[in-house]
């Protein structure tokens, strides 16, 4: 094949530009992200029961979905999370499964569930299981002239759904603002004065709202649907349903209660710098080009023009600056290996062609890339810039060759053979650990195809060009001018230095091979103890801008109590003149501080390690702690231990005496054990004898009690396509005085 190439040297220069041409197109379309994609086939599935704890939410939504979910072929395992108000559960399927296939039956099965759910639970949600879930782009979002009620319904109704339907979007969440819903405050004295449950109510509100088919009919040669739309248009509807009173009189609702828009109660806080906020979080689904996701979703936004956003956190901008940094290293690498390349070589049919095969390998590489389902990642860049000197190694050794006389065949085995090592150091990393393929396989990969390629271009291409660059320079070496004369002249003196040095240090080791050899042993023993004494780590975070600080509270704190505390540590961090901007999330029970500094500010360990230290010295008054992880996979310095068991008091044993033991080995900075004890809560114990001689129905006494106190949401008020809940419930001054 050399041969041929070397007689026709014309389509060894057209088989190059196809393949550059080719791994230029392939490059467009390689995914972008700024670490290797845990691609694993999962799905999640999140259902939200606002008002619940933990305990009620894994026995009436957790538990159900995992046994039907159960019954379909082709899961691995199923992990699931029960927490206050939600449950997410992650069903993890085999590596040959198809995902989306999946997605659609865990679908179906979880609507076979979904009729028996209470009326509070919202719509499940199925999406692409992302194994960091951390939101790849966070923004705050304004309104001129609107408060934040009138914001959050905005978002809700429309920028989130124009999100989700952008690919590779697997969940937004809202936080901050308030959302509106129906009320139906009932008044006590009039209800027993008239003798009316508030179950009587319930029912009379459901059996009004209703859309249901009619069936069809002929007419006319044609069939046509009918269908009886009843449901409610507005609160004043709902006011006019009449239920049957105790002496058959029919009574309207609004006689007993009234009828408004109201807001739910807020299960959440957002602030940006103080201020209270709407904030949008933004999630990605597995294998996705994030920093196209970031740029699609920062376009979307910008398209609202009523609409003024602030970009908290975006984790586009980490990709392409750290991808821009790798690719500027690259480049040096390739214009360092070029000098070097002129300096010991000093002639043009030399230097040019090998010159030339490291840009020709690097723009051919991502052909492999994409066909490998590979995409550029900070690993994959890596490999290119650890390939760009290497790649060299081939060409070098057949211009060499062919400089004293002898051609590319001569040193065939000796290149193929040196090339052949160098890729069985890499193999094992794509080969026989799956967990460093997931880490540095992208590199291997990459390192791999381009001593291929370099290997091809060297004994297929390079002496094709070297004999065209012979023609055309004509044996000329380069234009010379005093500079470079000056410089390659030290350079030859340096050679001749060189191989002198060589000569003699060659003579004397085989005068004294024994003291060479322990010298040998000697160098590898302090070598292998030094490596035992170096600190290891898989990134650094140096330079990172952003990063999370999580705030967690004892079970049932409330959401002013966490605010508060929020708030404190919020005008301690306003102090430190390095931090920007400072995004919070507050719930119950827990915070969350997206804190951004100024990149000249050395933001390093020792400062977030002070910020840690003295956040939680303010959160001791409110019985909470605080830790702190970085705002991406990189610069993310964390450990999961799960613990699985069927007995929950030995785990929470087992657990805590691990975390101990844990935190007591040197290097871990924190240990922190994430179960959660329930809820305090009021138990009432129903007497059945005393029940059944007074003749209370020990049901219906839990359901008044529960919608005395809760107000559970009876219906859906439809409007505009988006669902409003319609809350029963007793009016406040009923509340209160049951509340005391």
């Amino acid at each position: 094949m050399t041969e041929y190439f070397i007689r026709n040297r014309t389509a060894a220069f057209m088989v190059l530009l196809a393949l550059i041409t080719a791994g230029a197109v392939s490059g467009e379309k390689l995914s972008l992200s700024l670490m290797p994609s845990a691609n694993r086939p999962a799905i999640s599935v999140l259902i939200e029961y606002p008002g619940v704890g933990p305990e009620k939410i894994e026995s009436v939504l957790t538990k159900p979905v995992e046994r039907i979910v159960k019954t379909l072929t082709g899961i691995r395992h199923i992990e699931s999370s029960s927490e206050e108000g939600k449950c997410r559960i992650n069903i993890v399927f085999a590596d040959d499964a198809d995902v989306s296939m999946g997605a659609v039956k865990v679908r179906e099965k979880i609507g076979l569930l979904s009729g028996n759910f209470p009326e509070e639970v919202q719509t499940p949600v199925v999406f692409r299981y992302d194994p960091s879930n951390r939101p790849v782009f966070i923004a705050a979002v304004t309104m001129v002239g609107m408060n934040s009620c009138e914001v959050r319904d905005y978002a809700e109704k429309r920028i989130k759904p124009a999100l989700q339907r952008i690919g590779g979007v697997s969940e937004v969440n809202a936080a901050g603002g308030m959302m509106r819903e129906i009320h139906i405050d009932a008044d006590r004295n009039r209800l027993q004065g008239r003798g009316i449950s508030l179950d009587d109510i319930a029912s009379a509100v459901r059996s009004g709202n209703i859309s249901l088919p009619g069936g069809s009919v002929r007419q006319g040669g044609r069939n046509s649907t009918v269908s009886v739309p009843a449901r409610f248009n507005s609160p004043s509807e709902i006011g006019s349903v009449s239920l049957p009173g105790e002496d058959g009189v029919n009574i309207r609702v609004s006689d007993i209660a009234d009828v408004a828009w109201g807001f739910r109660e807020r299960e959440d806080l957002s602030r940006y710098n103080g201020d209270d906020i709407v904030t949008l979080y933004v999630n990605r689904g597995s294998g996705v080009n994030t920093m196209r996701l970031c740029s699609e979703v920062r376009e979307l936004l910008l398209s609202f023009s009523e609409v003024n956003f602030r970009t908290v956190y975006n984790q586009g901008d980490h990709i392409e600056s750290a991808l821009k940094n790798a690719a500027f290293s690259c480049l040096w690498g390739m214009f360092i290996v070029f000098i070097i390349l002129g300096l010991f070589y000093r002639r043009a049919e030399r230097v040019l062609p090998i010159a030339l095969s490291i840009p020709a390998a690097m723009a051919i590489v991502p052909l492999f890339l994409f066909l490998g389902n590979r995409g550029l990642n900070i690993m994959s860049l890596s490999g290119f810039a650890l390939a760009s000197g290497m790649v060299v190694d081939n060409g070098i050794v057949v211009m060499d060759a062919a400089s004293h006389g002898g051609t590319a065949g001569s040193v065939r085995n000796a290149v193929v053979s040196s090339t052949a090592t160098t890729i069985a150091v890499f193999a094992p990393l794509l080969l026989f650990s799956k967990n460093a393929a997931s880490s540095f396989g992208d590199m291997a990969y990459t390192v791999t195809w381009a001593l291929l390629v370099s290997l091809f271009m060297a004994l297929v291409l390079i002496p094709a060009f070297h004999l065209t660059v012979s023609e055309f320079t004509d044996g000329r070496s380069f234009p010379r001018f005093s500079f470079l004369s000056r410089v390659t002249s030290s350079v030859k003196k340096f050679e001749v230095f060189i191989y002198g040095s060589y000569k003699d240090l060659l003579s004397a080791s085989f005068r004294r091979r024994g003291t060479v050899l322990a010298g040998i042993f000697f160098c590898f023993f302090v070598s292998m103890i030094l490596l035992s004494l170096l600190k290891s780590d898989v990134s650094s975070d140096r330079g990172a801008s952003e990063f999370h600080m999580y705030l967690e509270f004892p079970p049932g704190t409330p959401l002013s109590g966490t605010d508060r505390a929020v708030k404190d540590v919020e005008n301690a961090l306003k102090e430190h003149e390095e931090i920007e901007s400072i995004s919070s999330k507050i719930e119950k029970w827990r915070g969350t501080i997206t804190v951004r500094t100024s990149p000249e500010s050395g933001n390093g360990e020792d400062f977030r390690k002070s910020l840690r230290l003295e956040s939680d010295d303010i959160l001791k008054d409110y019985g909470g702690f605080v830790y702190l992880s970085g705002a991406d996979a990189l610069s993310t310095r964390e450990i999961t231990l799960n613990f699985f068991g069927d007995d929950m008091q030995v785990l929470r044993s087992i657990t805590r005496n691990a975390a101990r033991r844990i935190g007591g080995i040197e290097g871990i900075d924190q240990c922190l054990l994430r179960y959660r004890d329930g809820r305090p809560e009021y138990v009432i114990d129903c007497d059945r004898e005393r029940s059944a001689m007074t003749g209370v129905n020990i049901r219906r006494a839990a359901e008044t009690l529960r919608n005395s106190l809760f107000g559970p949401v009876i219906t859906k008020f439809i409007k505009r396509g988006r669902e409003v809940d319609v809350r029963l419930r007793l009016q406040a001054r009923d509340r209160s005085s049951m509340d005391e």
